[in-house]
């Protein structure tokens, strides 16, 4: 279950899109995040976690929805879409090796 940061509520129905679906991003192995700068990057090129990606939404999809879901109404198309969206804006480096 996903805890809401305190200013959650303050975020647009896309940032809270993104949100989501950088959280599967993690969680396929997609994105990683910088243990010391916490900046989400890609681990690689998307394409090649694409059927991850897809097996986590199926599975998300067939469970109760939850919020993370409900904001995608269980629009498969559209999350996969999102992640995807999320993946060519992620920098290839976080703020500690950029200044490395």
């Amino acid at each position: 279950l996903m805890i809401m940061g305190l200013f959650d509520f303050l975020l647009s129905e896309k940032q809270k899109k993104e949100k989501v679906a950088t959280k599967i991003g993690l969680e396929s192995g997609a994105f990683q995040e910088c243990p010391v700068c916490r900046d989400v990057t890609e681990s690689g090129t998307f394409e090649n976690y694409a059927d991850k990606v897809a097996a986590i939404v199926d599975q998300r999809l067939v469970l109760p929805a939850d919020d993370d879901m409900k904001l995608f109404q269980d629009n498969r198309e559209e999350l996969l879409r999102t992640v995807s969206e999320v993946a060519k804006k992620l920098p290839y480096h976080c703020t500690c090796q950029d200044s490395g």
